[in-house]
């Protein structure tokens, strides 16, 4: 695929996931605000459009093709996502609060920095909790009905939409939280003064907005309007067999 300045972010990441990379270089929005094109991205950013979208060509080519995000099943996306990203962040969020809090003992911004993350620990926890319990189970129920021709059965929080739209603004809340915490790490940019502690430190938060971006992008920009697409068409299909059966 040819990306152009009217290209949208979200599809540049689904035809190739390598592109996060560069959008995290240049620290462009990419989890929450996908659906903008490149052109109004770069605008907002304060980015050259023309020299990122040949950055970003150069990737096509180069094993651009490997992950093709665009044919995973919505259940196999659950799976990941779950196994991947939400066991991360239950990995390295406790070991990042510690850090911080070893650090605050040195200097009382990261004491600052320990709160922010402990909110966003405890925030984000409840929020998988809803994925793992309520959505991902759903949506995995919504691949099977489709696939084993089941009547169609509405979830008890009601359409697939609703749930979706928490999950969101519970993802810009998360991102808000998380550009708070790079605002207090001078972008995550050690001084010449900072010791190794505080460069490890740096690195680790880091490693772990990138996950965060991706993580929510595949949810918001993948794995959500696939469902909110599959519940409309299981829901066509039963119209339509109750149509059928009135027929006959």
């Amino acid at each position: 695929m040819q990306f152009t300045k009217n290209s949208t972010i979200s599809e540049i990441i689904i035809s190739n996931i390598k592109a996060a990379l560069i959008f995290e270089n240049y620290n462009l929005n990419y989890s929450t605000e996908g659906m903008n094109t490149l052109s109004k991205a770069c605008d907002k950013s304060g980015i050259q459009t023309g020299k990122l979208v040949k950055e970003l060509n150069r990737l096509n080519g180069n094993g651009s093709g490997i992950i093709k995000l665009h044919e995973w099943n919505s259940g196999f996306l659950c799976d990941y996502i779950e196994m991947n990203h939400h066991s991360y962040i239950r990995r390295s969020l406790p070991k990042i609060i510690s850090t911080a809090g070893l650090l605050s003992k040195k200097d009382k911004k990261f004491g600052i920095i320990k709160i922010k993350l402990t909110q966003l620990s405890m925030d984000f926890e409840i929020h998988m909790q809803k994925e793992e319990r309520l959505l991902f189970p759903y949506i995995k129920y919504l691949v099977k009905m489709n696939n084993d021709g089941i009547k169609f059965e509405m979830a008890p929080f009601g359409p697939v939409a609703n749930i979706i739209k928490v999950m969101e603004k519970e993802h810009s809340e998360a991102d808000n939280i998380q550009q708070l915490i790079r605002k207090n790490c001078n972008n995550y940019k050690p001084s010449k003064n900072d010791d190794p502690e505080e460069k490890k430190f740096y690195q680790m938060l880091k490693e772990f907005e990138t996950d965060l971006h991706i993580h929510v992008h595949l949810e918001n920009y993948l794995l959500f309007p696939a469902a909110v697409n599959l519940e409309k068409k299981l829901k066509h299909r039963k119209k339509t067999i109750i149509i059928h059966k009135s027929k006959t």
